[in-house]
């Protein structure tokens, strides 16, 4: 979320660093979407895809690599409902 003077924007934000300093906020990510450019088709083509590598693979290391793509692709869905409320 970043907040400016009364405004607010959802961001998807994966992978980099966060500073947090007494009157600003760096981040530097490896990606940032805002929320309303989320692209929601695939973004729910990737939960689907991840849902069922989840459920259907046989190696454990499978399965956590599409867990961590659920997440990422869960987030991002959440980053543009919350920019479809305000």
């Amino acid at each position: 979320m970043l907040s400016l003077e009364n405004d607010t924007d959802f961001i998807y934000v994966s992978g980099g660093f966060l500073e947090i300093q007494p009157y600003h906020v760096t981040i530097l990510a490896d990606t940032a979407v805002r929320g309303e450019n989320v692209d929601e088709k695939a973004a729910l083509e990737a939960k689907a895809r991840a849902e069922d590598v989840i459920s259907t693979a046989r190696l454990i290391l499978d399965r956590d690599r599409a867990y961590i793509e659920l997440l990422k692709a869960l987030a991002q869905l959440k980053a543009l409902e919350h920019s479809r409320q305000k």
